[in-house]
């Protein structure tokens, strides 16, 4: 087979967290059947959260200014079990990683 990192949970591979059980229900409730979730979709999710989040931490008007300095206070964020780390001015939130292997038939296995 052949390897590959993951850097988002994949919500089809029985993922326990909190946040994809969540993904999975509201995915369930408004989510295109016709598509399969994906990691993808899982990140987009993730995105969200986190924008929602940075909106309720605003104080006073909501615009471009205020939303992009709660997002740079925002610092270490639980989201489900999903972990971001933006204190001290860190881009990059997220540490997860998970390794699949892609098998003969191209389904991931983790």
């Amino acid at each position: 087979g052949f390897g590959q990192v993951q850097v988002m949970p994949d919500p089809t591979s029985g993922c326990k967290m909190v946040i994809c059980r969540k993904f999975k229900a509201d995915y369930t409730k408004f989510g295109d059947k016709a598509i399969a979730p994906s990691p993808s979709m899982m990140e987009g999710y993730l995105a969200a959260q986190l924008s929602i989040e940075a909106i309720r931490r605003v104080k006073g008007n909501i615009d471009n200014k205020s939303v992009q300095e709660a997002l740079n206070n925002i610092g270490q964020l639980d989201l489900g079990g999903f972990l971001l780390d933006f204190a001290n001015g860190k881009r990059a939130g997220s540490k997860y990683m998970d390794l699949g292997i892609i098998n003969r038939s191209g389904k991931m296995m983790y």
